[in-house]
């Protein structure tokens, strides 16, 4: 079988494109409750673990909207862009194609 990038999962790969994807189409990223939604999670928990890997594994970054705020505030900025998005990306987004150049 193939291999997924750097061991993800196919969950954490699931959720690396549904939140490069969100970012892309709407101009914003998803809440832990939209990817829990999206994937028929009971629990924001579930987004918020998965979110955790993709940290550690260096796919985003987890920035705070503002100092102080609790990390249940803090929302999903990816760094490497997963290649399902890279079209969309370089047609609809000139300032993330930049983004491509340090994966």
């Amino acid at each position: 079988g193939r291999v997924m990038p750097d061991d993800l999962t196919p969950t954490q790969s699931r959720v690396l494109d549904y939140i490069a994807t969100h970012i892309v189409e709407r101009q914003r990223p998803p809440t832990r409750k939209d990817i829990a939604a999206h994937f028929g999670w009971s629990s924001a928990n579930a987004a918020e673990d998965v979110m955790q890997v993709l940290v550690r594994k260096g796919f985003i970054e987890l920035d705070c909207p503002d100092e102080g705020s609790t990390h249940w505030k803090r929302y999903p900025r990816v760094i490497r862009w997963p290649a399902c998005v890279l079209p969309i990306l370089r047609l609809a987004a000139p300032a993330f194609a930049t983004a491509e150049a340090g994966a």
